[in-house]
């Protein structure tokens, strides 16, 4: 995004006063329905195991004759188990605040201003709070759309595999740019996921259905109605924070960093983030470094991952239309 305001946002030799907006996209729904960062589950490795799962076969009226039944020559079935799996990735974020800054605490920007008549926070607090919150938006995005990458090497990066990828290369998902007439969201697309999530047996323990804000609004377009009388009389406009289904009904929640294209319903009942805890310090640790210079040098680290259970608990619309 472009900087329009005339303001440098970057400028560190100055102080500012006045309430504090954090400016972009910085809600993190998807994070916070799994508890937020502190609500991590202790992961026992680097690769961790989520759920193991196995297949029945089809229903079918399956019979023996009596004779086959007391020698016992019916068909052996033997059911496969199968394990699944995500990782951690390691998150890092150098903090530094120079001992020159720290002395500046009377100058404030664009105006002159000789009295502290009101308490400014600490720089390094400051900026470790800026940081945790960065760390929070990007571990958003890393549950939403990450890209999964297993660590091979010492000098490899790990990436935990977003739900979104998940739910992609699993059974229930509808392909927007497929069979349909156009790629536009529609009812239709939206019964065909969950008839296939009912068809896989997903519970639904907990359906959310999360998109970004033009999906958002098509949603409205698709599912809006307006009450005749009574407290909504005069009232325009409309909008679908809960949506029903046949099978189940879900929360509608605007999630910024989920992509334009994408619609997706996650059983959050079936969602945890995972930790991987450093002995007497924890997944997410903010230390002081070493000593250099004339700086307060932290650094903020974090080992985190998404444990989704199994991809056939969710499903997605992808190859949606944008405009």
């Amino acid at each position: 995004m472009s900087n329009t305001t005339g303001i440098d946002y970057t400028d560190s030799g100055s102080n500012y006063l006045g309430p504090l907006f954090v400016i972009g996209a910085n809600q993190t729904p998807f994070l916070t329905m799994m508890g937020g960062m502190r609500g991590y589950k202790p992961a026992p490795g680097f690769e961790f195991p989520m759920e193991q799962y196995v297949s029945l076969e089809a229903g079918a009226q399956r019979t023996v004759a009596e004779s086959d039944a007391v020698t016992g020559t019916a068909t052996q079935r033997t059911y496969v188990k199968a394990q699944g799996t995500n990782t951690l990735q390691i998150m890092y974020y150098p903090i530094e605040v120079s001992y020159a800054k720290a002395t500046e605490r009377l100058k404030i920007a664009g105006v002159t201003y000789s009295t502290p008549q009101e308490v400014m926070e600490n720089e390094l607090d400051f900026q470790t709070r800026m940081t945790l919150m960065q760390l929070a938006v990007d571990m958003e995005y890393s549950c939403l759309q990450g890209a999964y990458t297993t660590k091979s090497a010492y000098n490899a990066n790990s990436k935990t595999r977003g739900i979104v990828a998940a739910a992609t290369a699993g059974n229930c998902k509808v392909n927007a740019g497929a069979v349909y007439s156009d790629a536009k969201l529609s009812k239709q697309k939206v019964d065909d996921l969950s008839k296939k999530l009912a068809d896989y047996g997903a519970p639904m323990t907990t359906p959310v259905i999360f998109c970004g804000s033009y999906q958002m609004q098509k949603l409205s377009d698709l599912y809006g109605w307006s009450p005749i009388g009574g407290a909504g009389a005069g009232l325009g406009g409309v909008r679908v924070n809960r949506l029903m289904t046949q099978f189940f009904e879900a929360d509608v929640v605007f999630a910024p960093y989920i992509a334009d294209s994408v619609l997706l319903i996650a059983d959050m009942d079936k969602c945890q983030l995972r930790g991987g805890e450093v002995p007497g310090k924890g997944a997410i640790i903010v230390e002081e470094k070493g000593k250099v210079g004339a700086a307060d040098s932290y650094q903020l680290i974090a080992q985190l991952g998404l444990d989704y259970s199994d991809a056939q608990f969710h499903g997605v619309i992808y190859g949606l239309a944008t405009s």
